[in-house]
């Protein structure tokens, strides 16, 4: 379970690589700290993932600690980002936790986004879904 995190770390966050959620998180994923308007499920996931770093011209994270317990990984990061807008640079500490089931991550939680100022709310798209 550890290594399936690490592994997610870097190759779905460092490398930017969306496509290779699938292969890591089930489909009926939980995001028990979804964004405001975020879709649960893979596809909804993937869309927030994906948009989430798509706001960073350049993304760098750094895990720290990655302690398992049964079914549960959790990780203490560091998050190194260079905002598109206005290339502004933020560094900040966060911490995971992520179940995991049959080899895939059917929960995720995540707490330490304060360093990025304000609340990060995703904008409905134009069905009004996200």
């Amino acid at each position: 379970n550890k290594a399936l995190i690490k592994r997610a770390y870097a190759d779905i966050v460092n490398k930017r690589n969306y496509a290779l959620i699938d292969s890591f998180y089930a489909p009926g994923i939980i995001d028990h700290s979804a964004f405001e308007n975020q879709q649960q499920g893979r596809e909804g996931f993937k869309k927030a993932v994906k948009e989430f770093f798509d706001m960073f011209s350049a993304l760098e994270i750094t895990v720290h600690d990655v302690i398992a317990e049964g079914d549960l990984v959790a990780t203490r990061e560091t998050w190194k980002v260079t905002v598109a807008a206005d290339k502004k640079t933020l560094n900040g500490e966060t911490m995971h936790i992520f179940r995991i089931r049959e080899g895939l991550i059917t929960d995720e939680w995540s707490q330490g986004w304060g360093w990025l100022g304000t609340p990060v709310v995703l904008q409905p798209d134009s069905a009004g879904t996200r």
